[in-house]
């Protein structure tokens, strides 16, 4: 079982929140598997390959997140807040991400972590959960509010809750029953 934590953005405070997070990983023994969203993502062209490979057609990252989805049993994404909004990578890698591979996401726990001032992480959280809706998977959250900011004393603490709040969960859905069949359909298309 594998963690997926994807992170985008280059401030202090969100590059301290990954390092805890692989951390608390690697010390319960989940192994983790970090894919970067930065400018090199490359946008969604909608030519619909990769609903029946399961492959984008770009090789910048999203396919290695892709190809390992069977394995990974929660995804955390850590992101900066860019002007009241995801960064346009993360957008990005999370609409490919999710158009290639949204059926084998379903039921897997998913956490978001923004980071940056309070203004707009109330959007960026929002627009996050509508890619985890769209897949079906579980969202978890570690309070009201869980944004890092520069100087908050309760980073760590946003963290580790989070962290173990998806740790207790995989280990849950590990031991239990199979999802039933039929549940969830990969129903979304686009017009043309």
């Amino acid at each position: 079982m594998k963690v997926l934590i994807i992170s985008s953005g280059h401030s202090a405070p969100l590059t301290e929140a990954v390092r805890q997070v692989n951390q608390f990983f690697s010390q319960t023994g989940i192994e983790t598997l970090l894919c970067i969203a930065d400018e090199s993502v490359q946008g969604c062209t909608g030519c619909g390959k990769c609903w029946k490979k399961h492959r984008c057609v770009f090789e910048d990252g999203l396919n290695q997140a892709a190809d390992q989805m069977d394995a990974i049993g929660g995804i955390i994404v850590l992101s900066d807040v860019i002007y009241g909004q995801l960064s346009e990578p993360l957008n990005d890698f999370m609409s490919r991400l999710t158009y290639c591979v949204s059926d084998r996401m379903a039921d897997k726990p998913a956490a978001y972590i923004p980071c940056g001032r309070a203004y707009g992480a109330e959007q960026a959280v929002n627009r996050m959960q509508e890619y985890f809706s769209y897949a079906g998977m579980i969202i978890l959250s570690a309070k009201q509010h869980h944004l890092i900011t520069a100087d908050s004393p309760d980073n760590e603490e946003t963290v580790r809750a989070l962290c173990t709040r998806m740790k207790w969960l995989m280990h849950c859905l590990e031991a239990g029953e199979e999802h039933p069949e039929g549940t969830y359909t990969r129903t979304l298309d686009y017009v043309r």
